[in-house]
């Protein structure tokens, strides 16, 4: 019973990261005109869109928390290849018909090699973090419970201390930032530790975690605010809500285990968390972003638009909903290819 519940609380967290994601995307895509700068509504489209990439912090953490109970199969990377493909395809059908989107040979190779090509960031960045699951699980399985917190910190320390440094002293035109694939390690190993210790975490230091997730929560929702106050600070762009930033760490963590505590009882909904990756490879698609947002929404318009406070909860929650729909159409086909793939092996044998 317990297992079963653990197991709905991490579905739970997937969907609340993907909603976070799918928000976000609303807002980094929709490429808002305002004109009145630092206005209400301005703030309210930025702290709308402030935890996508904390909703991809908690992808990461879910895959850490099982990294170990896991065991690779290259099959898994392919089949990731191919609902890249099959989505890359579907919105190129989906442009075609319905926009006047110009579709070019470069799009036609991505969507065929939509891992190799980065056709979604994402995806190639996991799918490199998954192709060396077996070497990192049995480095997290050789250490012991309190080594593997240690190293975990130093990591934690070494890597977000160059991303403030960066920040401070501009070594580089876009800052120092080390690869995602550092930050996807950080991630993993804080899921992994997480599973570890989550008995202590949620018992005896979950009024801790309810502080970390309070004072991080506060300075996101004040982060529109501090760029708009010291605008003579040239503040990265990932300050405080992105992969890069400790406190998005601290906030993805302490929601993680907040979520982890919550007695989850009724599955109708966290049934539908295996099709979060779909959503994603739906919305995210570069052709359909520009569809979604700019062609059949016209976001750029909405700034003046009498619903504007109620199109901005609205309109990312129904894009959710259609590509949960739309994620049907790739369970069919992938039913109907197996059906007659073992079809066709019966009959030769």
């Amino acid at each position: 019973m317990m297992g079963t519940k653990k197991n709905l609380n991490i579905e739970l967290i997937r969907i609340i990261a993907m909603m976070m994601i799918v928000y976000h995307h609303f807002f980094a895509h929709s490429k808002w005109v305002f004109s009145n700068e630092g206005s209400v509504k301005e703030i309210l489209i930025q702290l709308v869109g402030s935890f996508g990439k904390i909703g991809v912090i908690l992808f990461i953490l879910i895959t850490g928390y099982f990294y170990t109970k896991q065991h690779f199969s290259l099959k898994k990377i392919i089949l990731l290849g191919n609902y890249g493909r099959f989505y890359s395809f579907l919105s190129i059908l989906i442009v075609v018909i319905f926009s006047n989107i110009t579709i070019d040979k470069r799009n036609i190779l991505e969507a065929l090699f939509p891992i190799e090509f980065q056709l979604y960031w994402f995806l190639t960045a996991y799918a490199i973090l998954y192709f060396f699951q077996p070497f990192i699980k049995e480095a997290l399985m050789k250490f012991e419970p309190k080594q593997m917190l240690r190293y975990t910190s130093f990591f934690i320390l070494a890597a977000y201390t160059s991303t403030i440094l960066g920040g401070l002293f501009k070594f580089e035109v876009n800052y120092y930032v080390p690869n995602v694939i550092l930050f996807f390690l950080i991630f993993v190993f804080s899921g992994h530790l997480i599973r570890i210790y989550q008995k202590d975490i949620l018992g005896k230091y979950f009024m801790f975690v309810i502080f970390c997730f309070t004072i991080s929560f506060c300075l996101i929702l004040l982060r529109p605010f501090i760029l708009m106050h010291f605008s003579s600070i040239d503040f990265p762009n990932f300050f405080l809500i992105g992969t890069e930033s400790m406190n998005a760490l601290i906030f993805g963590i302490s929601l993680f285990l907040i979520v982890l505590k919550i007695p989850v009882q009724n599955n109708r909904i966290c049934r539908y968390s295996s099709q979060m990756i779909d959503i994603y490879l739906i919305h995210d698609n570069r052709l359909m972003r520009q569809f979604i947002w700019i062609y059949l929404f016209k976001n750029r318009e909405l700034i003046d638009n009498v619903f504007f406070y109620f199109m901005i909860i609205i309109e990312p929650l129904l894009v959710f909903l259609v590509c949960l729909l739309l994620s049907y159409s790739r369970i069919y086909v992938f039913k109907k290819i197996r059906f007659f793939h073992e079809k066709s092996v019966k009959y030769i044998q």
